[in-house]
């Protein structure tokens, strides 16, 4: 029975990561430089799937450095590449000067939502996917001890 659960869930849970895994593929393909490994990421993914700290589900992290900041995509290619998923304009933080950029994208998927978050600098790009249960997140953003922990009013 776990097995034909297992192959049940098992295309779902590709689709949900697979605009992450095909955007971070197609950096890697256009600044012609691997993502860094990040030590126990896998590991603390896993924590937070068990704890699930504000209603977070998951999360990815692909980081690129020392790359050509002049071959960042511009705002517009992102846009195309993430619109046919379903992915919305949510942020977006521009700062000239520095030559920074930070866009943030949001989807629903049944009682989730998904972030995807992209900031590029200079000589380095970032991208994360996280997926958060939108209720349990509401909870912990109007818990009042939350919000004198961290210091929210």
């Amino acid at each position: 029975m776990i097995r034909f659960m297992v192959l049940l869930l098992a295309p779902a849970l590709l689709v949900a990561d697979h605009d992450f895994d095909s955007l971070v593929r197609a950096m890697e393909s256009h600044y012609g430089s691997k993502k860094m490994h990040i030590p126990m990421l896998g590991f603390a993914n896993f924590l937070v799937k068990v704890a699930r700290p504000a209603g977070t589900k998951d999360f990815k992290v692909a980081i690129f450095e020392d790359i050509d900041g002049d071959r960042h995509p511009s705002i517009e290619r992102l846009d195309a590449t993430f619109r046919p998923s379903g992915w919305k304009p949510f942020v977006q933080v521009i700062d000239n000067r520095n030559r920074e950029r930070v866009h943030i994208y949001s989807r629903q998927t049944h009682r989730d939502h998904e972030l995807m978050i992209t900031r590029f600098e200079p000589d380095e790009a970032m991208i994360v996917r996280i997926k958060v249960n939108a209720e349990q997140l509401a909870r912990w953003i109007n818990d009042p001890r939350m919000a004198a922990r961290y210091g929210v009013r």
